[in-house]
């Protein structure tokens, strides 16, 4: 899939906020009750976002009370670490 699956022109307006906010809410609902069905004591870690782009509120506050944490990752590709701990192209280190 390319690009969000809710317009972010949208959040401009209440009414778009308020669709965002349902949508995130009954996505976060029906997957906390399917892990709960089927494991009541599973801990639910959540989401993964990306620590670089912005995430509307509306999705971290429709999350409350269905998971334990909220991650964020940075993913974005680093240059490999060579044998003395800098980064930069690797070398050999024997």
């Amino acid at each position: 899939m390319d690009g969000p699956i809710f317009d972010p022109e949208r959040l401009a307006t209440e009414s778009g906020r308020a669709e965002l906010a349902e949508l995130a809410r009954q996505h976060y609902k029906m997957t906390h009750d399917a892990i709960r069905r089927y494991d009541p004591h599973h801990l639910i870690l959540g989401d993964r976002y990306e620590a670089n782009a912005p995430i509307a509120m509306e999705v971290l506050d429709s999350a409350s009370g269905s998971w334990m944490c909220c991650l964020s990752e940075i993913f974005e590709t680093l240059s490999p670490i060579s044998a003395n701990g800098a980064r930069g192209p690797a070398s050999r280190c024997c």
